[in-house]
């Protein structure tokens, strides 16, 4: 079946330079600057013709694992790069999808948005980390990809409930109005 997108792939290249049109690979799609109607309506038909459209990639038995393995692989990438500033584009490249199709995608998923679930992922890690207690606020913010600490600060406050600060205080030193452990 790969062997079929790839020979697909080689007859869009020839169409596309005999069409004028320079396209180039994204790692998942053919993207023509101009003229794609054309392009791409060629590659669907070689696409249907050579019978590889309805091919899944090894492993996935459904078009629903597929998706999955998909926004699974969008999630991980966010995970694994909490501390840059990703773009949605960047994201839904990472899992070959439009950005329309992959918001609303990653919504079904996780019930939030992309963005949401970058800014939890780094909560997740500040907490952690303030919970080790090894670095100081400011540091830890830096740590998780907020490059301003007030900002960090509200951020971590809406979700948290107590700001980076107050939190780590409750940690080291238990509130003395709450009950005593018998």
């Amino acid at each position: 079946m790969r062997r079929d997108y790839f020979e697909a792939f080689r007859q869009i290249d020839k169409l596309s330079s005999e069409a004028g049109v320079e396209a180039r690979w994204t790692g998942r799609l053919y993207y023509p600057p101009d003229r794609s109607d054309i392009v791409w309506g060629e590659f669907f038909k070689i696409l249907d013709a050579s019978g590889a459209a309805n091919a899944l990639p090894d492993g996935e038995k459904t078009q629903e694992d597929a998706k999955e393995n998909r926004i699974a692989k969008a999630a991980e990438y966010i995970r694994l790069n909490h501390s840059r500033k990703l773009t949605i584009e960047e994201i839904a490249e990472v899992a070959g999808y439009s950005i329309s199709w992959f918001e609303k995608l990653f919504r079904d998923y996780f019930h939030m948005s992309p963005v949401q679930y970058q800014t939890k992922q780094r909560i997740d890690l500040a907490e952690q980390m303030i919970r080790a207690g090894v670095l100081n606020i400011s540091e830890i913010s830096r740590a998780v990809g907020f490059y301003d600490a007030f900002y960090f600060s509200r951020v971590f406050k809406k979700h948290m409930g107590l700001s980076p600060s107050r939190y780590r205080q409750t940690i080291k030193d238990p509130s003395p109005l709450s009950p005593p452990m018998v």
